[in-house]
């Protein structure tokens, strides 16, 4: 844990458990979390404690692996490295296949081979995108069913 979040809350069903419902409950989870680093922090040891967590989660998750302070500089990099923010997606999507790749060859991370096509299939995704925003937009409005959507809402 690299930093404290409650993005998985997202995906938890609005469902009663013993103590609560569920999304509360992971928010307490924040809370307690929350509590920790800020007791690190106060006992003059913050990166000690978020090294430990992010030591203890990044080799055996993607997700953590990313967010782990050195990829997310290196992220950081790409993003603001980029012309324009079209490009800035393009490239940190690539730079982020490019870290989970070399970590999994260093034995950093833990990605399973059935999982690892996916980075083959992200990259190939990203480089058939074209070269300028407008023309990407354009070929999203071909695809996007008219109906599910209003493209004044989005400026177009």
């Amino acid at each position: 844990m690299a930093y404290a979040d409650v993005w998985s809350n997202e995906s938890v069903q609005n469902i009663k458990l013993l103590g609560g419902m569920a999304p509360t409950c992971y928010m307490e989870q924040l809370v307690y979390d929350c509590r920790l680093l800020n007791q690190a922090t106060e006992a003059g040891q913050p990166r000690l404690l978020r090294d430990w967590l992010v030591a203890s989660d990044a080799r055996l998750d993607p997700q953590a692996f990313i967010l782990a302070p050195d990829n997310v500089i290196a992220l950081s990099r790409t993003l603001v490295g980029a012309p324009d923010d079209y490009a800035a997606g393009k490239a940190v999507a690539l730079k982020a296949v490019e870290l989970l790749r070399s970590g999994r060859e260093a034995g950093r991370v833990k990605i399973e081979e059935k999982e690892a096509g996916f980075l083959d299939a992200i990259e190939a995704a990203v480089e058939s995108m074209p070269a300028e925003e407008g023309r990407f937009i354009e070929e999203m409005i071909a695809e996007a069913p008219a109906e599910k959507w209003l493209p004044r809402e989005y400026g177009l």
